[in-house]
């Protein structure tokens, strides 16, 4: 039996986790959102095993709920004190990359352009950090430290700009973190504000809009028959994939009806997420500069994390080879699908290429230089 009802008492694992051949350390629940029950799966110290797992991933399968109280016991299960510092570093180093985006913006000294330069090459940075983990637990805790840089530097902007989105935007965030239905969301809506960062667009509304959009993007899922959301795309048949296609139209309608004051650069970006540059997306089949340049990088923070989840075609992936993948797919036609091309070389010369060590160097100096004063306050403290 569950040690407690309430799911904010419970923290997400993932199946992906799971060692066969040792015994689980905690307790593991199943947690049903329609009907908001928690079942209890697996008991402290049952043996996993490779059927167990396999026959599970089958089943699409891939969070289970620990308790907060045994979070710590499970933590040292998945990531032992011996592999822990390597583990994390690209999450550590996000964080301080978020701590001197924050102080950039806050400072009002900076002209903008080289305020907006600045932070431009720190999210840059960031997203480079998020494509380096070789696996998929490493991932899982880069994904997490991102959502959470991402958040508090919206929280703090939003609330410093006075910008009303930022109550609707909180609240919708927390949900990712008890709810495995809204983590794509949250997702999304992380990597199209770090995107809009990295490209210099650090206008508080713009990136309230974004964030807003992309939390909200996907509401339209509830209105189709449950099969679809977690079916693989590509394996679609036609008629599934119209059906499919509905949500779009579906989630502009819930908004209109039950929150109408959302931005109407919301309801364009949503509107416009599924569109491709090669004109083959849908609703409106929009091509090239038709499609705005804002909801382009809503639709690659989209495109990103469904391809890096699964949800595309049934295998998940490290961003690092979600990125390669899709870097092939584009240079295997001869017009890009989905992106423009000017927009998604530059994001994969974040990645890999001179331009990122450049970007690199910027930002890692900034917080060697933040260690250093640290450092030095903390000699004369002791003093």
């Amino acid at each position: 039996m569950p040690k407690s009802r309430n799911i904010e008492d419970f923290v997400s694992g993932n199946l992906a986790d799971l060692k066969a051949g040792e015994p689980l350390p905690c307790d593991i629940h199943l947690y049903f959102p329609q009907s908001m029950h928690l079942m209890l799966w697996r008991t402290a110290g049952d043996l996993v095993t490779d059927a167990f797992l396999e026959k599970n991933r089958a089943k699409g399968i891939e969070k289970f709920w620990v308790y907060r109280g045994d979070s710590e016991r499970y933590e040292a299960y998945v990531n032992p004190p011996q592999a822990r510092e390597s583990v994390t570093a690209p999450a550590h180093t996000i964080e301080v990359l978020g701590q001197h985006i924050g102080e950039t913006l806050g400072t009002a000294e900076l002209p903008e352009e080289a305020k907006a330069e600045r932070i431009g090459n720190l999210a840059q940075e960031m997203l480079r950090q998020s494509a380096q983990p070789d696996s998929h637990r490493t991932q899982n805790l880069t994904n997490l430290a991102l959502r959470e840089a991402v958040s508090e530097l919206l929280e703090d902007l939003l609330d410093r700009t006075g910008q009303t989105a930022r109550h609707q935007i909180a609240e919708i965030w927390k949900l990712a973190s008890a709810d495995p239905d809204f983590e794509h969301a949250a997702n999304v809506s992380t990597f199209a504000v770090l995107f809009a960062m990295a490209f210099g667009r650090i206008d508080a509304e713009l990136l309230a809009d974004l964030a807003l959009a992309g939390l909200l993007h996907d509401i339209g899922m509830t209105q189709l028959d449950a099969h679809l959301a977690g079916k693989a795309w590509n394996t679609f048949k036609p008629e599934e994939q119209r059906a499919y296609a509905a949500h779009v139209s579906a989630s502009l309608e819930l908004i209109q009806q039950f929150a109408p004051e959302i931005p109407a650069r919301v309801k364009t970006l949503i509107s416009q997420h599924h569109e491709k540059f090669d004109g083959s997306g849908y609703p409106r089949k929009l091509n090239g500069f038709q499609i705005d340049d804002v909801a382009q990088l809503l639709a690659m923070a989209d495109i990103l994390d469904s391809f890096a989840s699964g949800q595309w075609d049934g295998s998940r992936r490290t961003l690092k080879e979600t990125f390669a993948m899709l870097e092939g797919l584009e240079q295997a036609r001869t017009f890009p699908e989905y992106f423009n091309p000017d927009v998604f070389s530059a994001v994969i010369s974040w990645i890999r290429s001179a331009a990122a060590a450049d970007a690199r160097k910027s930002a890692l100096n900034l917080v060697e230089t933040q260690a250093a004063q640290l450092l030095k306050e903390s000699v004369k403290e002791a003093a």
